[in-house]
């Protein structure tokens, strides 16, 4: 920025009503700055936000200071319901129990145990979302920074025109009080980020979901396993869309133990039989098969 562009801008500044006294404005911009572009102490945005465009000339706009709103609560973002959830009869206890009395909980495992179907069911269990006053805060963590959920944890409690980026006091300030149950699907972070985070809602209480345990703090923990087998044989009955026979029931219980009563490759191992309109049993002979070659072949 040019120091005639400084000056333009301090000028602006100093004509909105009841605009303190600016002193003298350096701004230094390395390279192409597309975004906003915050001054004040400790990044406050009280008065407004700065963005600066290099893109058409290095022009400074300075915008309105934001307006923002609470949300009613309770605040209810929640995924679909899951309906007909099999099993987690162990689970589902041991969650509540720990929820209600504010700790967090972690639950973990390989992709395909039924994470998420779980979590979409806990969101909606009225028994304990009636417990946080504040409402249901859930949020895919895929491949997001501890920042970017910063952002839209505050994001669910307060609207702003135009779109406001707090500083993290801002956050803890607003967001201190809120009582609510947030649960973070397909985690990524580091326990120090999670403590970061999570110091910013101390009131809310979490749920995190990860491939692995990381956390390990205070609450609870739950390594998720795959179905039982009665439950594993219903979910392919459900797949197929009709009763198994005698001898598929057999095939079943191979199919069960081969894939550790993963719910997702078991629904994929039904849905391939009912496309190739072959029955369970011709379908785990041909993975028996083709596990056999695989084995030899290794051996060889």
């Amino acid at each position: 920025a040019t120091v005639e562009q400084a000056s333009a801008w301090k000028e602006t500044v100093a004509k909105e009503p009841g605009a303190a006294p600016l002193g003298d404005v350096t701004v230094h911009i390395g390279g192409n700055l597309s975004g906003q572009m915050i001054i004040g102490n400790n990044n406050s945005q009280e008065s407004f936000n700065y963005t600066y465009h290099v893109a058409h000339g290095g022009v400074l706009n300075v915008a309105p200071k934001a307006t923002v709103r609470s949300r009613l609560t309770p605040v209810m973002l929640r995924p679909r319901r899951f309906e007909n959830l099999l099993d987690r009869r162990t689970v589902l206890p041991m969650l509540r129990e720990s929820l209600w009395q504010g700790l967090p909980v972690e639950v973990y495992s390989a992709a395909g145990v039924g994470k998420t179907s779980l979590m979409r069911h806990v969101a909606h269990d009225e028994q304990l979302v009636s417990a946080f006053p504040d409402g249901v805060v859930y949020l895919s963590a895929h491949r997001q920074l501890a920042e970017d959920l910063l952002q839209s944890l505050y994001d669910a409690f307060y609207e702003a025109s135009p779109p406001l980026k707090p500083s993290y006091g801002q956050v803890q300030q607003s967001l201190a009080r809120k009582q609510s149950l947030v649960i973070l699907n397909r985690l990524s972070l580091e326990k120090e980020e999670m403590d970061w985070l999570m110091a910013a809602l101390p009131a809310c209480t979490f749920v995190l979901v990860s491939v692995a345990r990381f956390y390990w703090q205070e609450g609870a923990a739950s390594a998720l396993k795959g179905l039982p087998l009665p439950e594993s044989i219903a979910l392919i009955q459900i797949e197929l869309g009709r009763a198994l026979s005698q001898d598929e029931q057999y095939a079943a219980k191979s199919l069960w133990a081969a894939l550790s009563g993963n719910p997702l490759q078991l629904r994929r191992a039904a849905a391939q039989a009912k496309a190739d309109d072959e029955s369970l049993m011709v379908l785990v002979l041909s993975m028996q098969a083709a596990s056999a070659i695989a084995l030899s072949k290794n051996g060889g």
